[in-house]
């Protein structure tokens, strides 16, 4: 005789796995950073940079940072557009966090997958 699972007893478990989830997908995030010390020079065409400010925040890519200046594209711009690129004097800059959101997305996205095979994984064994 084959047991089955009554659709009312595997609501907890489904909330429980929901909750695991959200808490599991926080962990992904872009693990933005300040660095311990400003580097000087040319960063990775493709490194993502926060430019606090003035109270706000840019997003950059193509950052230099230089002894008097940070210049970097925006990063809805293409990373090799020179007419684009703009800069900040060294003084004006809060802070300069480094991240990378991709790598945070494709974590999310293979943490979420796990979950979901751990949760169905009774259910087709």
């Amino acid at each position: 005789m084959t047991q089955t699972v009554s659709p009312t007893a595997r609501r907890p478990l489904a909330w429980a796995a929901v909750g695991y989830m959200v808490w599991a997908s926080a962990a992904c995030g872009a693990g933005w950073h300040r660095p311990a010390s400003m580097p000087s020079g040319g960063l990775d065409p493709g490194q993502q940079v926060r430019v606090w400010h003035d109270g706000a925040v840019e997003r950059w890519h193509s950052v230099v940072i230089r002894a008097d200046s940070v210049l970097g594209v925006p990063w809805l711009e293409p990373r090799g557009c020179d007419t684009c690129r703009v800069g900040l004097a060294r003084s004006e800059v809060d802070s300069v966090h480094v991240g990378n959101p991709m790598g945070g997305f494709w974590r999310t996205i293979g943490v979420a997958l796990l979950i979901m095979l751990a949760i169905t994984a009774p259910f087709w064994l």
